[in-house]
């Protein structure tokens, strides 16, 4: 299970989400997309574009449009994976939660994300428009889980110990 905890628009990354998802069906390796969110555009016609490019590439029992969720940490517990390929960002809360969560990071390497992310250390740093490299270190972690433990719990002491409340408070 991999998970977007995000807003529905452009520069987010959902659109390369969903295509590294359609990649790895042609691949036929089975996983899910859950994408939690809501546009905050007025319309609507994000999504619809969304639902549109879902059914289009063939993807529809692999990736699911959540809407607004108010229990992201149950998502993270039940998810394998958490996905940002965003084009803008500061510093993604979300990342920091999955970390602290022991959720492994797939990642674009966008404005404050390389602070809290160091590629293949404390997660998986991809170009927010590659697909290819999404599906890739999608299949990775799928393939071998276990490989990845080190990184894991690198990830989740630098959460926990650097970005604490009581370190903010300090």
């Amino acid at each position: 299970l991999v998970l977007m905890l995000a807003n529905l628009a452009p520069h987010k990354g959902q659109e390369t989400a969903i295509r590294a998802f359609a990649e790895l069906r042609s691949r036929n390796i089975r996983a899910s997309l859950w994408l939690a969110g809501v546009e905050r555009e007025a319309g609507g016609s994000y999504r619809s574009h969304l639902e549109e490019l879902i059914a289009s590439l063939g993807v529809k029992q692999d990736v699911h449009l959540l809407g607004f969720r108010n229990d992201a940490s149950a998502l993270l517990q039940a998810a394998d994976m958490l996905l940002l390929p965003s084009t803008k960002e500061g510093l993604p809360l979300t990342i920091l939660e999955a970390q602290a969560s022991k959720v492994p990071v797939i990642a674009a390497p966008t404005a404050g994300v390389p602070e809290v992310i160091t590629d293949g250390v404390t997660g998986f740093l991809v170009a927010a428009d590659d697909a290819h490299g999404y599906a890739n270190r999608i299949e990775q972690l799928i393939r071998d889980s276990e490989a990845h433990r080190p990184l894991i719990e690198a990830a989740y002491l630098q959460a926990t110990q650097a970005y604490n409340w009581q370190r903010y408070r300090d």
